[in-house]
């Protein structure tokens, strides 16, 4: 029965550290699934600034050359 007993203790060990794993694993992923959204979500930010970046540019471009030509005149 000390045999048993000792098995029956190993497999309950064992059981929990793969238990503890499986939990661990789940936080990872959950972890990388929220930073992948996050990634995301960036990325289409700083898509949006770029493109404001670039009208914003444009605009200071022609304010530029039409104060030349005021001063020019």
């Amino acid at each position: 029965m000390a045999t048993l007993d000792q098995a029956l203790k190993r497999l309950e060990t064992a059981v929990d550290r793969l238990e503890r794993a499986s939990e661990t694993h789940l936080a990872h992923d959950t972890d990388k699934d929220e930073l992948e959204r996050q990634l995301s979500a960036m990325k289409s930010e700083n898509e949006r600034l770029r493109e404001a970046n670039d009208d914003i540019a444009a605009r200071l471009d022609a304010a530029i050359g039409r104060l030349k030509n005021v001063l020019e005149a």
